[in-house]
């Protein structure tokens, strides 16, 4: 037998791209409604008291992360109005790179957490798998300082889950599935928030 006989025949595009669909719409339907509503509740709280919001994740949910503290610092933003205190502990470069080489990545965003953390803040941590350990030192952290953890997930929960005060979880394990809806998740709760705060559209 070759090695073109012993490979799996491919999908055709088409088809690859029936099951994708179907295995999302799978995903979205497992979001939890209750869960997001407990997710709008802490971050209205946070932005009610006027405390910080850290949001945090590795890889592809780094950049969910990044997209997250955009939208709600700049989406929700109306005029002179207050606006959520929310940023991204993975945007800079020099500081993420400094701790992992004098540290280790495992550290990576605890250490901008002692800095920055007061109590009643509230950390975002964005996972696939759950088990990631600098979010698992981030979330111990957190809970140590007073401060209040929302976990978007997958996987799940992993052993992120337990630490945390309220979560949106997702059971695949699929990175490109959890991903994809981790993202719709961000969206429907910033979309939330701009549209009880009056931003035109929404």
């Amino acid at each position: 037998m070759n090695a073109s006989q012993s490979q799996p025949a491919l999908p055709s595009a088409r088809s690859f791209a029936r099951e994708y669909k179907d295995n999302i719409r799978r995903c979205l339907d497992e979001i939890d409604i209750g869960e997001a509503e407990r997710a709008i509740s802490l971050l209205q709280e946070a932005y009610d008291q006027e405390k910080q919001i850290f949001i945090m994740g590795n890889g592809g949910s780094a950049s969910t992360a990044s997209h997250f503290a955009t939208d709600l610092g700049k989406g929700t933003a109306v005029g002179s109005q207050r606006r959520f205190r929310a940023m991204s502990l993975t945007d800079n470069v020099a500081l993420i790179s400094a701790i992992s080489n004098d540290i280790g990545f495992e550290h990576v965003f605890v250490e901008q957490l002692r800095t920055l953390l007061c109590p009643d803040d509230v950390v975002v941590l964005i996972s696939g798998s759950g088990k990631s350990p600098n979010l698992i030192r981030a979330a111990e952290f957190a809970k140590a300082r007073g401060a209040r953890s929302l976990g978007i997930l997958g996987s799940g929960g992993g052993a992120l889950l337990p630490l945390l005060d309220a979560s949106i979880t997702l059971s695949s394990s699929h990175y490109g599935y959890v991903e994809a809806i981790h993202l719709v998740i961000e969206h429907l709760i910033c979309n939330y928030f701009m549209r009880s705060l009056g931003v035109a559209g929404y």
